[in-house]
């Protein structure tokens, strides 16, 4: 579901600080992509410490068909992935996706602002969108892990296997990457069956790239 950059619903869907210009930095993405731009779209429009907003996911249609195939991007999108599955209100799809009006009634949005109640089919939609291509994105993640960068390839593996319902794991492999040992790591908590089952399939798929990641998550798996 690719909205129209003119349709007057995005004058409704904030972001981090409210509504500000999504659909036009689109549009020239669109017609020449800017990876500086791309970078200030993401981080600063799109996504704000680990929290997802309706113009998050109404961005996501344009960026899989316009956006080239970059670690930058994948970097993105795993952080979306991740961030999407978090555990939160029976009313949202995904997470900041909420499908109830009210929980969009933020005071620090003018009243103009606020999404209406005939936005939630919209908003339905979109969720609609990336359940449907989220595994594809996923894969795009891990296709993109590189060698020799064990906090990237931990990044970028973390998003597949948040997707994937891992939520353990992606904590667990970046804790891995900045030094931490698995004693320290499993002090975290015990891995669920989502997150042993994710680590099994990475292990495996990352042999070749990222053989010390491989091999952390080998024994993560079986320890």
């Amino acid at each position: 579901m690719r909205l129209d950059l003119s349709d007057p619903i995005w004058n409704r869907l904030y972001g981090p600080y409210g509504v500000r210009g999504v659909p036009d930095r689109l549009r020239r993405l669109a017609a020449r992509w800017d990876a500086e731009a791309a970078q200030h779209l993401f981080w600063e429009e799109l996504h704000h410490q680990e929290d997802l907003y309706p113009v998050t996911y109404a961005a996501l249609p344009w960026l899989r068909e316009i956006a080239p195939e970059t670690e930058p991007v994948a970097e993105f999108l795993a952080q979306v992935l991740f961030s999407a599955r978090r555990q939160g209100d029976a009313a949202a799809p995904f997470f900041g996706l909420s499908l109830r009006v009210r929980d969009h009634a933020h005071p620090w949005l003018a009243p103009e602002q606020r999404l209406i109640e005939a936005d939630m089919a919209v908003l339905s939609g979109l969720a609609d969108w990336l359940q449907a291509e989220g595994d594809g994105l996923a894969a795009l993640c891990l296709a993109a892990v590189p060698a020799g960068q064990p906090e990237l390839a931990a990044h970028l593996a973390g998003g597949h296997a948040g997707w994937h319902g891992a939520r353990d794991l992606p904590i667990a492999m970046r804790m891995w990457a900045d030094g931490e040992d698995l004693t320290r790591i499993r002090a975290e908590g015990a891995p669920r069956s989502a997150d042993l089952a994710q680590a099994r399939v990475l292990a495996e798929a990352l042999q070749t790239r990222a053989p010390g990641l491989s091999d952390f998550l080998r024994t993560y798996a079986t320890c």
